[in-house]
């Protein structure tokens, strides 16, 4: 099976070629080289992927348009197009939301702090690995509702966030 796949990541979009065979699957971003890798369902959203490095748990969360992928520390987020090529409930602030269930370990950031695109806005703490939640695009963080210490569930609003005005043209 064959397919192509958009999604929006850092507000920038980005096409995946996705080849899939015997549960292999080779996948090549934005037109360039392939990578190949085996990806197994271990239970609800958690996925063994197996490929050349060696092999990762890789945790997803999907929370209406917004994909959330956890994999070796770091959170990626994507934007899921509709069927018109736009994102859905696309704004100029917005929440951060927790992407799974967990604890928060750490704040990276205060209200008012400016912080550029893929920095580090919290921790969260799940099944004894720590995830990093990074800010989607340069902008400004203008509220914290959690604190370290709190457990929250997945989709919680951790912290809202302003997009840079640059950043939101782009979008």
């Amino acid at each position: 099976m064959s397919r192509r796949v958009t999604v929006i990541s850092n507000e920038v979009p980005r096409t995946f070629d996705i080849k899939q065979s015997d549960g292999q699957y080779q996948v090549a971003a934005d037109g360039g080289s392939s990578q190949c890798f085996r990806l197994t369902q271990i239970e609800g959203h958690r996925f063994l992927l197996v490929d050349e490095s060696g092999q990762r748990i890789v945790h997803t969360v999907r929370d209406g348009q917004t994909l959330f992928l956890h994999v070796d520390g770091h959170c990626y987020t994507f934007a899921l197009p509709n069927k018109h090529g736009q994102r859905r409930g696309a704004k100029r602030g917005g929440e951060v939301l927790a992407p799974m269930p967990g604890k928060v370990t750490r704040i990276y950031v205060e209200v008012g702090q400016a912080v550029e695109s893929s920095e580090a806005l919290y921790a969260l703490e799940a099944m004894k690995m720590e995830s990093v939640v990074r800010a989607p695009v340069a902008g400004r963080v203008t509220a914290i509702r959690s604190a370290v210490g709190d457990q929250v569930e997945g989709g919680a609003r951790v912290l809202d966030f302003e997009a840079e005005r640059s950043s939101e043209a782009s979008g």
